[in-house]
Order: structure tokens, then C-alpha cells, then sequence
């Protein structure tokens, strides 16, 4: 029976501890680069990652460090490693999407249902409005997520040419988030009316994290 993609990570995680400071090191940016390439397969990506890291504690044992195992060029390696991952199944991918797009919306709505409960006020919400926003936020979601990829893959081995990223992607979800809103302000009616009272909204948001936790927990069993 396969271990679950949680247990490989917990795994991965507990050996780590025992490297060096210098491999440590080394292996860490090794793992960071491959984890960003999000469109390849995780388990694969979890199983090779626990083989490499076995094989670095071995070696540490025998006195050598990762440069005399892997070698002194790490992004020339991992690069190799990730060409031979297979690529996720796109089932996964938008699963994975949509329940982070799921966290997100729970987490906005929560907050929201929790200003109307105190100021007692309740939500009409058009369909339409909801579609178009939705759609708009996975559009800026994506964005942010292939900024931060691209920063991760930087930050990997040339931890100084990145940080603009940081920068960057925190600015483009900020400025992104408030055109959505305002648009979501200015938008007329579209669309079928749905009329939420004081705890609507507050009670919308509890389901979604209800949902999002429910789909992470089937995630990480697989």
C-alpha cells in the first residue's frame, strides 16, 4: 500500500533535521526548486526528494558533504531530476485549484459575514456579479500563483535576484484584489438576486471552510 503524500512529506521533514548545516543547506534549495514545479506529479516529486535526502544521510555518515555526492552545481541536478518527474494528472491540478480558490473565497467571505453580523445588515448577491468576480479572482489568483512559482525557482540558487519578486507579487495581489473590488462596487445587477440575511454571509463562509478542509484532508490521503 502506497504511504500517503502527507506522510512522505512528514518523512522528508524529519530527516532533514538530521543533516549538517552545510547539507542542509544545500538540500533545501534542492527541494525548493523541485517543489515549485507545480505541473509535475507530487508523489513522484515527495518519493524521488525522500530517496535523495536517504542517500545524502548516508553519504553523511561516511564523512561527505552533498557537494561531493551531487556535485557543486545543485540547479544542474535538480533541473535533471525534474525532466524525468512525470507531469501531474490535470484532474489534480484543478482540484488543487479550485480548492485553493476555495480557501481564499472562505476566508474573504468570513471575514465579510463577520462585519455584517456586528453592523446587523444583510447581502443581496447577484449571480452574475458572482460569476463575473469569481472569474475575475481566479484570473488574478493564477497570476499571483505563477509570479510566486517563478520567484521560488529564483530564489532557489540566486537568492539575491528574487527578492523584487516578493515585492511584486505582494503588489500585484494587493492592487489586483482592490480593482476587483471596487469593480465588484460599480458593477450593475446581473443576474438572479439572492437575498442573504445578517448571518448569510457569515454562514456561506463557514461552509466553504468546511469544504476547503474536507478537500485538503482527501488530498493529502492520496
Amino acid at each position: 500500500m502506497k504511504k500517503p503524500i502527507k506522510t512522505l512529506i512528514a518523512e522528508n521533514n524529519k530527516k532533514r533535521k538530521l543533516l549538517n548545516e552545510e547539507n542542509v543547506t544545500y538540500y533545501g534549495n534542492f527541494l525548493t526548486y523541485i517543489r515549485s514545479h507545480l505541473f509535475k506529479d507530487e508523489r513522484a516529486t515527495e518519493e524521488v526528494l525522500l530517496e535523495i535526502v536517504d542517500h545524502l544521510l548516508l553519504a553523511q555518515e561516511e564523512g561527505k558533504s552533498a557537494k561531493e555526492v551531487f556535485g557543486k552545481n545543485p540547479k544542474e541536478l535538480a533541473d535533471d531530476v525534474v525532466e524525468n518527474l512525470p507531469t501531474e494528472p490535470f484532474r489534480n491540478i484543478f482540484v488543487f485549484g479550485v480548492e485553493l480558490m476555495i480557501t481564499l473565497l472562505a476566508s474573504f467571505t468570513v471575514v465579510i459575514g463577520i462585519m455584517d453580523i456586528f453592523m446587523g445588515q444583510s447581502k443581496t448577491i447577484y449571480a452574475g456579479n458572482a460569476f463575473l468576480i469569481i472569474g475575475a479572482f481566479m484570473t488574478l489568483l493564477a497570476l499571483v500563483i505563477w509570479i510566486f512559482m517563478k520567484m521560488l525557482k529564483e530564489d532557489s540558487f540566486n537568492p539575491s535576484k528574487s527578492k523584487k519578486f516578493y515585492v511584486f507579487t505582494g503588489l500585484t495581489f494587493m492592487i489586483g484584489s482592490i480593482a476587483i473590488a471596487l469593480l465588484a462596487n460599480k458593477m450593475p445587477a446581473l443576474g438572479r438576486a439572492i437575498e442573504l440575511g445578517e448571518y448569510g454571509m457569515f454562514g456561506v463562509g463557514c461552509v466553504l471552510v468546511l469544504i476547503s478542509f474536507l478537500m485538503k484532508k482527501i488530498r493529502e490521503q492520496r
